[in-house]
This record gives structure tokens, C-alpha cells and sequence, in this order.
């Protein structure tokens, strides 16, 4: 075994990259898997000498902590596949080098095609699970089951402004034809970045707001930071974002510190679907953020702060090594020891 000196031992972090490598090194190291790959992951490590550091650094306060109470509450509303949703599925998880050109155009560059095969497949899989109904293989001229649960949400709450917000502009195109049909009386107001310039975007909230029942759709990007929509009380998100941070940017322009009133937040998932993987990611990102933030969470507190039944988790989606060593994908526990 070889020692070498620590010439950094008690020193401060270095600036830029050196002081992030080192700082990874101590809190944060890669894994060697047994095809003798590094795997990063956001397991924390020395956690207890990390939270004195963050201690004397990190000054932080939540919402909760700013208003003196929660005012809000997330819950997960899942839904199964049809028959039909289902095949469309399948087919792209198991047949997705026939419909790949469908979606994605060639690189020219076989080593290219072949790095990026993951992620578009996982990208694929993220848009049918946002609407089915887009799908080139979806033949069927039956809603999509997401899209009857959030009708179905609606229709309870048919005496309340609601707002639905998805992420991609043809899926916020979707759901406005889906939701004219169902609700033909009843006020939808449209809101994507391509269409309405800013102003405009603030009079239809102005509009909204003189509505019993408005029902305003738009891209969760689309709603700026300086808009305050506190009598919205009920929030709909059919398509989660990988950065918990930025789902929130959205749902936090109706919950506001002027918000009188209790808010719901309702994420649609699909059950058995790469959904439940990038839930379970956003989870552990989550809970890496708050050990940042000097809270520490045990997994059942966190499954309670979103409103998760911790079964959804029995089923995660993973991709396994085949024999020429193809990277492996998995999203699983994460450590703080």
C-alpha cells in the first residue's frame, strides 16, 4: 500500500475546477463498476464532516420557514396504460431501432448514433408517457388515460380556476384540443412561449382571474418569475422535469405569500413507465438539495413531503450491460453514510 502526503489536508477548497474535483473526491466519489467504468451518483459521503462545513456557510430559508406555515400540499395521481398505450410502449422500449428515424433524424456518424441511442429512446418514452395520442404507432381514436384523469380532475373541481402546466408546446396543443372538447362552456386560456409575447401572457392572467372556473394550459416555462397568480388553487403537472427546481418555479407562481387560501399540486404519472424512474431521480436530487440546505431526510419523510406511496417504486425501469459492455442505466437508492 502507498501513502502520499495530503498537501490540501485542512487547507480551504481551491477556486473552479480544481476545488470541485477535490471537493468530489471527498464527499462525492465515483464508483468503479465491476466493467471497470466510473459511475457517478449523488451518494453523500463523510456526510457528518460535509453538514459542519455547511453549517458555517450555507444560510438558507425555505418557503415554509418564510410565511411561518405550508400552504400547499403535493399528491401523485397515477394512472395505468390502456391496451393501446400500452403497445405504443412496448414498441418503443422494445422495437426502438424500427421507429427510431420516425423521431430522430441520423447523424451520420455511427459512433454519434450510437452514444445518443439512450437518451433518445428515454426521451421517446418520456414524450408518449406526456401524451400517448402523439405517438406515430398510436392508431386509436380513444383519449389517452392521463388525459381523462386530468379531465376527470377537472370535472371535480368544476367550480374552481385550475391550472394545467406540461413542458413541450405540442403536448400544451394536445391537451387544449382534448380539454375544448370536454369542457366547451367553460373558459380555457392558452398561454406557450412561441405564441403569446409577454404582455399579452399577463392580460390573459388578468382575464383568468375574473373567471369562476377558468381553466388556464400552458408550458411550465412560458410563466414567468414575476407573475403572481395567487387565487389559482389547484395545479395540475402532467409531465415532471428532471430538476425538481424548475417544476416549482412554475407551481410557485400560484403559491405565493399573499395566497390565502390552501393549494393542491397534483403530479400525473403512469404507472409501470420511465414516469416512475424520473420521479424516483427527482427524489434523490431532492434529497441531495436539502442535506445541501442542512436538512437531512429519511426517505419515508420525503415520500411524504410528495405525496408518494413508496410501492410506485417496486417496478423501476432499468437497462442491464449486454456482452459487448453497453452502459448501463440505473436509478436506484441513494447513501448518506
Amino acid at each position: 500500500m502507498e501513502k502520499n502526503r495530503n498537501f490540501f489536508l485542512n487547507q480551504p477548497f481551491p477556486a473552479y475546477k480544481r476545488g470541485y474535483e477535490l471537493f468530489s473526491y471527498s464527499y462525492l466519489p465515483k464508483k468503479i463498476t465491476v466493467f471497470g467504468l466510473e459511475k457517478a451518483n449523488q451518494d453523500i459521503y463523510n456526510a457528518s464532516f460535509l453538514d459542519e462545513l455547511l453549517e458555517k456557510t450555507v444560510i438558507t430559508k425555505n418557503f415554509e420557514e418564510v410565511v411561518g406555515r405550508k400552504i400547499y400540499k403535493i399528491y401523485q395521481g397515477t394512472c395505468s396504460f390502456s391496451e393501446r398505450e400500452k403497445e405504443v410502449y412496448r414498441i418503443a422500449v422494445k422495437e426502438f431501432d424500427k421507429i427510431r428515424r420516425k423521431y430522430f433524424a441520423a447523424y451520420g456518424n455511427a459512433r454519434k448514433d450510437s452514444m445518443f441511442r439512450i437518451l433518445q429512446q428515454l426521451l421517446l418514452l418520456l414524450k408518449i408517457c406526456a401524451d400517448p395520442s402523439l405517438a406515430y404507432e398510436y392508431d386509436s381514436n380513444e383519449v389517452p388515460t392521463k388525459v381523462k384523469k386530468a379531465i376527470r380532475l377537472l370535472q371535480m373541481w368544476k367550480y374552481e380556476k385550475v391550472a394545467i402546466g406540461v413542458r413541450r408546446i405540442e403536448v400544451a396543443d394536445s391537451y387544449y384540443r382534448y380539454l375544448k372538447q370536454a369542457f366547451p362552456e367553460r373558459q380555457i386560456f392558452y398561454i406557450t412561449g412561441d405564441k403569446v409575447p409577454c404582455k399579452q401572457r399577463q392580460r390573459i392572467v388578468e382575464k383568468l382571474r375574473k373567471t369562476e372556473n377558468g381553466i388556464l394550459l400552458s408550458t411550465q416555462q412560458s410563466l414567468s418569475e414575476s407573475m403572481n397568480i395567487d387565487d389559482v388553487d389547484k395545479i395540475i403537472l402532467p409531465e415532471l422535469h428532471y430538476n425538481h427546481a424548475a417544476m416549482e418555479q412554475y407551481y410557485f407562481r400560484f403559491i405565493r405569500y399573499t395566497s390565502r387560501n390552501f393549494k393542491q399540486v397534483v403530479f400525473l404519472i403512469y404507472e409501470n413507465s420511465i414516469e416512475v424512474n424520473l420521479l424516483k431521480m427527482i427524489l434523490a436530487k431532492e434529497k441531495l438539495n436539502l442535506f445541501m440546505k442542512n436538512q437531512l431526510l429519511e426517505n419515508g419523510e420525503l415520500y411524504e413531503r410528495f405525496g408518494i406511496n413508496p410501492q410506485i417504486f417496486s417496478l423501476l425501469m432499468t437497462t442491464s450491460v449486454d456482452q459487448e459492455g453497453k452502459l448501463q442505466i440505473q436509478w436506484g437508492e441513494q447513501k448518506i453514510s
